[in-house]
């Protein structure tokens, strides 16, 4: 999915913090928030943020036989929160606009459209969702052998749930990383920002070297790198040929940035759709 390695390289000071490490969907995560001189409950901070992991987790896990993704692959009846919902739209929206290089499906997928004629592109609006009360939602696919694999930006809605959780409770200086996606706020107290390096992608795990270091405040981002993991595919060909390369979106969402960082990745002539984000690529 995504490769990249970071180094926490600030120093805390005199400052209270919280940190939280851990793993989740296969994959490790780690949360630093500089707390304020008011007392915070760090219990319910960290129940809060254990309930939108699991959110995710039961809503999006492919490895999870009871996760709703995995019903809807299935054809089961499945309702849909809105913020369920939320992914797959802005899934679907930017399938359509990189023409389905962000392909929000599973790989087996391709092989049904190219038997039965139907261009990718087509998929991408081939579901939608019919509302059955306030928060609840039904979804309808065209095919019944479209599967979906949301793992191109799910990672990112994570990070971005776990950020606008923290924004929502005066948490602002923090930092947020699960598999490689981040999102930081404000600098920690006396520091410029949040300090991360970037490793030069390689096959060989025991050889890395950092690529570059960098300040971050106020922004996120997401990266993609196919050389040690088989996620990220060029829909439109059967393998992709260059592995030794990392994809970096920079912007204010990070759901967005890692879709982004996959549709760049396999598509080299690629737009982006706001001024908003930026993309750095180490090769």
């Amino acid at each position: 999915m995504r490769i990249l390695v970071l180094l926490l390289l600030f120093s805390f000071c005199n400052h209270t913090y919280w940190e939280e490490y851990g793993f989740t969907m296969g994959m490790s995560y780690s949360i630093v928030v500089e707390l304020p001189q008011k007392n915070i409950d760090i219990k319910l901070l960290k129940k809060e943020i254990d309930l939108i992991f699991h959110f995710i987790e039961q809503s999006f896990s492919l490895y999870l036989k009871h996760s709703n993704i995995h019903k809807i692959n299935q054809n089961q009846l499945v309702y849909l929160s809105e913020k369920e919902v939320y992914l797959y739209l802005l899934a679907q929206e930017i399938c359509n606009k990189t023409n389905a290089y962000f392909f929000p499906f599973k790989k087996e997928t391709i092989a049904f459209a190219k038997a039965n004629q139907i261009p990718l592109k087509t998929l991408c609006n081939s579901f939608s969702f019919i509302k059955k009360d306030h928060n609840s939602y039904e979804m309808k696919k065209r095919y019944l052998w479209l599967e979906f694999d949301l793992n191109g930006i799910a990672k990112g809605y994570l990070v971005d749930l776990i950020k606008d959780f923290l924004i929502s409770n005066n948490l602002h200086r923090y930092l947020i990383e699960v598999g490689g996606e981040i999102c930081v706020g404000q600098p920690p107290s006396n520091q410029s920002g949040w300090k991360v390096a970037f490793e030069d992608p390689s096959t060989d795990i025991y050889k890395k070297t950092i690529n570059s270091t960098h300040t971050l405040k106020n922004i996120c981002l997401a990266a993609s790198g196919n050389y040690l993991q088989d996620h990220i595919f060029n829909p439109y060909q059967s393998n992709l040929e260059e592995k030794n390369k990392t994809v970096i979106v920079f912007g204010p969402s990070c759901t967005i940035a890692d879709a982004y960082a996959t549709y760049i990745y396999v598509q080299p002539n690629y737009e982006l759709y706001s001024k908003d984000y930026s993309v750095y690529i180490i090769q």
